[in-house]
């Protein structure tokens, strides 16, 4: 509100017995969320002629409240009259094109920066198989086995923690959400599933730890 101080000085040097006030204001609720008025000062009173809004966002704008406190200041001022008041309008036109490009800047300042996706990229040699994760593909003995998404996370945790354990409930989670123990069962059913693609290998082991998860031994 440097501007508003501007204001202030300038029409206080040309005697001009105006107050004013700048808010921004939430547009839903009404909420001042910043002013220009000094605390212990009287708000001017806002009529249709003397008030001006601005929005700034979908949720915020700014409102100049001008107030001229004297009924006989047009006379005093003669041809000062339109110079003083586009003076004003000039000033809350900077005051509010100020604050926008503020304000803009602040909320690409605060973006977040998603960070990229990465893609399982990685190969994996599993015995005489070859798991390729981002292609969802296992391929081993001359044939070529085409992975569901479940599988393959599954599998790909499995390779990424090669001959360590692997929680039954981190899979669940990872793969079901919050509701995985819901689909104990399913998980069941795809490592059965993968034991199967990985059997003509048997270096290869899925083994159950129980009561605690799974590993890949080969």
């Amino acid at each position: 509100y440097c501007l508003a101080d501007l204001f202030a000085g300038m029409l206080h040097d040309r005697d001009i017995p105006v107050s004013f006030v700048i808010e921004r204001f939430d547009t839903g609720t009404g909420e001042v969320l910043e002013t220009s008025l000094l605390s212990g000062k009287k708000h001017p009173e806002m009529i249709h002629d003397n008030t001006v809004i601005s929005k700034i966002s979908n949720k915020e704008a700014i409102r100049a409240v001008v107030h001229v406190t004297s009924g006989t200041i047009f006379a005093n001022m003669g041809g000062t009259l339109a110079s003083t008041f586009c003076m004003v309008a000039v000033t809350l036109f900077c005051i509010v094109s100020l604050y926008r490009s503020q304000h803009i800047k602040k909320s690409i300042a605060v973006q977040p920066v998603e960070s990229p996706v990465q893609p399982q990229n990685d190969t994996f040699l599993i015995g005489q198989y070859c798991f390729n994760p981002g292609k969802n593909e296992l391929t081993g003995f001359g044939e070529s086995i085409q992975l569901n998404k479940k599988e393959n996370s599954i599998l790909h945790a499995l390779c990424v923690n090669q001959g360590n354990v692997v929680e039954r409930n981190i899979l669940l989670e990872e793969n079901w959400g919050s509701i995985g123990m819901i689909y104990s069962r399913s998980l069941d059913t795809y490592l059965t599933s993968l034991r199967k693609y990985l059997k003509k290998d048997p270096s290869i082991q899925i083994i159950t730890v129980k009561g605690v998860g799974y590993r890949l031994v080969y």
